[in-house]
């Protein structure tokens, strides 16, 4: 009988062991599941270098899902160069009719195009930031470094990717004064390769005139952002000689990268009053191929929907 008796508490004694055993394991298992992101070596990081590769930058392709994030520069109520409540609408306002634009321009070449924009659906889409690259006479290149800084330190822009599941992402930067807006897109450089990969526009609320910008600036800049070039100045290094622009301007003269005013050269702000043409539809890739390369060898892309032109 004692023989019996030790036996059987050796036998809990094991069974304690075991369970307690059992326990840490499944403790162990349920603390791996739920690491957080940043302890993954494989998370944010690889997937920030692998974007940076592209050769199209942060705006990848129109004809997919692209989210665009509204900044508005140096938001300081108490001087005149403040935001106010009609003109931050009436900036969105624009942005509709570019936007819906832009996605059935994409429609009428067989594309799909899904711009994610909308603030007032999105609040997280729309930043503030007291920067005033005008006032501190910035030049392209300076402003370009000082917004890309600050989308790093202030914007999680993976994230942002993630929770739209979108392919590619752009910023439009407002300021508030008179000017002529711009884009940076992504010009891949070979000992730099990562350097300008976020694509950003620059909207002046007024054009150089003090008259406010129209929604075919809006969409026009953002088409920068997908590979599009203007067709109304020369540029040897995009292959738009002054023999483009001529036959452009005899051939596709309602071109958005050529103008953005109607056929009386008036601004027009409930539409946009032009189109995409075949040779900006090829820079954007919404075709393969346009007619125009025999004549112009010179626009040839090597790589859809992004810069510079072929080697």
């Amino acid at each position: 009988m004692r023989k019996i008796a030790f036996t059987n508490n050796r036998i809990h004694k094991l069974r304690g062991i075991f369970i307690w055993v059992l326990l840490l394991s499944i403790l162990l298992v349920i603390g791996y599941l739920f690491m957080p992101d940043e302890a993954d070596p494989t998370g944010p990081n690889k997937e920030e270098l692998a974007w940076m590769d592209k050769p199209t930058g942060s705006a990848v392709y129109l004809d997919g899902k692209t989210i665009i994030v509204s900044i508005y520069m140096d938001e300081d109520k108490s001087t005149s160069d403040g935001w106010s409540d009609a003109n931050i609408k009436m900036t969105q306002e624009y942005m509709d009719i570019a936007i819906d634009y832009l996605e059935d321009e994409a429609n009428r070449f067989g594309c799909e195009a899904e711009l994610i924009y909308d603030t007032s659906e999105n609040p997280d889409l729309m930043y503030f930031s007291d920067m005033n690259i005008i006032k501190e006479g910035m030049n392209d290149d300076a402003a370009h470094d000082v917004t890309d800084s600050w989308i790093e330190k202030n914007i999680d822009y993976l994230a942002l990717l993630e929770k739209y599941d979108a392919d590619s992402i752009g910023f439009m930067f407002f300021m508030n004064a008179s000017g002529t807006s711009w884009c940076y897109p992504y010009y891949p450089y070979p000992d730099e390769p990562e350097y300008g990969y976020l694509e950003k526009a620059y909207i002046y609320l007024y054009d150089e005139y003090d008259d406010y910008e129209t929604p075919a600036t809006y969409a026009h800049e953002i088409l920068h952002m997908f590979g599009a070039v203007d067709l109304y100045t020369r540029s040897k290094e995009d292959g738009v000689t002054k023999k483009v622009i001529k036959y452009v301007e005899d051939t596709y003269p309602r071109d958005i990268m050529y103008t953005v005013y109607d056929e009386n050269e008036e601004s027009v702000y409930d539409h946009v009053p032009c189109e995409i043409g075949p040779i900006t539809a090829y820079f954007i890739g919404f075709t393969e191929y346009c007619y125009e390369l025999k004549q112009f060898p010179g626009l040839k892309r090597k790589d859809k929907a992004s810069y510079p032109a072929y080697d």
